[in-house]
């Protein structure tokens, strides 16, 4: 943190003395030591509230990052889970085959105990009917006809005690069907609970990976398109030096800028992301600038109106122009792949100026733009009207 803020203040203090050597004595300057000092202590006060957006925006990112790390362990756990699952639906699956194989012997083994049944009955009414009778027919006398009586009586008692034991079995044999039966389904059901889990926690991987990976391509973006401008930041803060210690401009009374402070208009239809968030360290070096991304190409425009002060190709930012709107207020649009207006064109509000770039690629369409003051850049954020572009 020490030499972030060493740096911070090395930084401050090269701004100043730009500031003292440029817009400093086109009037605001006033030469007086008292007045410097009051400078001094306002640029002192602005460093710090620089540092503190500073480190709000690094705190940000910080849980951007950790945002991305608790996806990334997310859709660990959830791969995990779903291989457990799989594992326990092949393991149902295979209670269930085994229950099945075992449903069916039962069946087989209970068909057969019906079959014994309805023969055991057939031949005990045959018997019954023929044999018996026959045998008690055939009795010599009555003492000889009681204890055939009572033989037939022995013999009826064991059949009946065996068609007894074999309709017990049947019964029981019935029982285990059923409650094989009820196990197959209590399987099935659980199977198809676990087939349900299974695909809501694939449905829910799926959207965290893509979400995941979203996160991950606009963090790239993002930071691949503001280093690229932060890397041309040197040839444009030289170019807006060279127009911003030119002779004022006076604004008429339509286009006095400042007024539009809180409801200026966006540039573009888009998204506004402040581009220091991207760059850590290097934040203090880059302009309070923003992005505005769209998802499909929109014309850009003035977003007041003014004269176009420069219009050309600046390092790391593309095709830009630059409206001046009097009263060392500028605008700046980079990142334009097609420019509508030269140098010296007057535009008014709203009237088309170009349109956006793309990141070639991610199908996303943007543009930096820039408020400057004076050798300040301003927070456009704090400029626009509330809501989207």
């Amino acid at each position: 943190m020490g030499r972030r803020t060493s740096k911070i203040t090395r930084n401050a203090f090269v701004a100043f003395m730009v500031w003292v050597f440029t817009a400093g004595f086109s009037g605001a300057w006033s030469g007086t030591h008292e007045a410097a000092q009051d400078q001094v202590r306002q640029l002192e006060k602005a460093l710090m509230q620089e540092k503190e957006k500073y480190r709000t925006l690094h705190k940000k990112e910080k849980g951007l990052l950790e945002e991305i790390s608790d996806l990334e362990r997310v859709v660990r756990d959830r791969r995990r889970a779903l291989d457990r699952l799989r594992k326990k639906a092949g393991l149902i699956r295979a209670e269930e085959k085994d229950l099945n194989k075992r449903l069916g012997r039962l069946k087989e083994t209970l068909a057969g105990i019906e079959r014994r049944l309805e023969k055991q009955a057939v031949v005990m009414y045959k018997f019954l009917r023929l044999k018996y009778m026959r045998i008690l027919a055939t009795a010599d006398d009555l003492d000889q006809f009681r204890k055939r009586v009572k033989y037939i009586r022995m013999l009826i008692a064991q059949d009946v005690s065996r068609m007894e034991g074999v309709l017990r079995e049947k019964l029981r044999r019935q029982r285990l069907v059923r409650e094989m039966r009820q196990r197959v389904e209590a399987v099935r059901l659980k199977e198809e609970e676990v087939r349900n889990r299974l695909r809501r926690l694939k449905e829910e991987l799926e959207s965290d990976v893509f979400r995941l990976v979203n996160i991950r391509k606009e963090k790239k973006f993002y930071e691949t398109a503001v280093k690229e401008l932060q890397a041309g930041a040197r040839d444009l803060r030289r170019t807006l030096r060279g127009l911003e210690v030119a002779p004022v401009r006076r604004a008429s009374a339509a286009e006095h800028f400042a007024q539009w402070k809180g409801r200026l208009p966006y540039p573009m239809k888009g998204r506004a992301v402040r581009g220091d968030r991207f760059l850590k360290r290097a934040a203090e070096h880059f302009g309070k600038g923003v992005l505005i991304v769209s998802r499909k190409v929109v014309p850009v425009r003035a977003v007041g109106p003014g004269r176009v002060d420069f219009s050309g190709k600046v390092k790391g930012y593309g095709n830009v122009t630059i409206i001046n709107h009097g009263e060392r207020y500028f605008t700046l649009y980079g990142n334009l792949s097609r420019v509508d207006k030269k140098k010296g064109a007057r535009v008014s509000a709203g009237e088309i100026i170009g349109k956006p770039g793309t990141d070639l690629g991610a199908g996303r369409y943007w543009i930096y733009f820039e408020i400057r003051k004076r050798g300040q850049s301003l927070n456009p954020l704090k400029w626009f009207g509330k809501g989207k572009g």
